[in-house]
C-alpha cells in the first residue's frame, strides 16, 4: 500500500468525493428515466460512501499510528544525540578546566611560590649568619668578661 502525505490523502479524498458527487447528479438525472433503479443505485452509492468513510478513518488511524511511531523513534534518537552532546560537552569542559587549573598552578608556582621560597631561603641563610655572629659575640663577651674579671682580680691582689 502506498503511503500518502496528509495533503495527498486530503486531495485524493476530495477527488473521490467529487466523483461521488458527479455520480449522484447522474443518478438524479436517471430518476426520470429509471425510477425503480434509482433508489437502489442511491442506496449503493450511500453504502460506497460509508465504505469510503470507514476506509478513510482506518487510513487516518494507520497514519496516526505511523506518525506516533516516527515521533517516538525521533524522540529516542534525539535523546541519544542530546546525551552524546552532553557527554562531549562535559568532557571538553573538564579538559579545559583541568588545563586552566594546571596553568594557574604553574603561574602561582613560578610567579609566587618560587620567589617566596627564594626569599625565605635567603632570610634563613641570613638568620643563620646572624645567629653565628651573635654566638661569636656572646662567646667573645663571656671570654672578655672572664678576662676582665680575672684582670681586675689580679690587679686587686697586686695592689693589695
Amino acid at each position: 500500500m502506498a503511503e500518502f502525505s496528509h495533503g495527498e490523502r486530503d486531495a485524493l479524498l476530495a477527488e473521490i468525493l467529487g466523483d461521488v458527487g458527479l455520480l449522484l447528479k447522474a443518478v438524479d438525472l436517471l430518476k426520470d428515466i429509471l425510477p425503480s433503479q434509482t433508489e437502489e443505485t442511491t442506496q449503493r452509492l450511500v453504502e460506497i460512501i460509508g465504505l469510503l468513510d470507514k476506509a478513510g478513518e482506518a487510513y487516518k488511524l494507520k497514519a496516526d499510528t505511523y506518525t506516533e511511531t516516527l515521533l517516538e523513534e525521533s524522540r529516542a534518537q534525539l535523546d541519544k544525540e542530546i546525551q552524546a552532546a552532553r557527554q562531549h560537552f562535559e568532557k571538553n569542559v573538564n579538559e579545559a578546566t583541568n588545563k586552566t587549573i594546571a596553568a594557574y598552578e604553574n603561574t602561582v608556582k613560578t610567579e609566587f611560590t618560587n620567589p617566596v621560597k627564594s626569599i625565605l631561603s635567603s632570610i634563613q641563610q641570613s638568620q643563620h649568619g646572624l645567629m653565628e655572629k651573635f654566638m661569636y659575640a656572646f662567646i667573645g663577651g663571656i671570654i672578655g668578661g672572664i678576662t676582665g674579671v680575672t684582670c681586675i682580680t689580679l690587679l686587686e691582689k697586686l695592689l693589695s
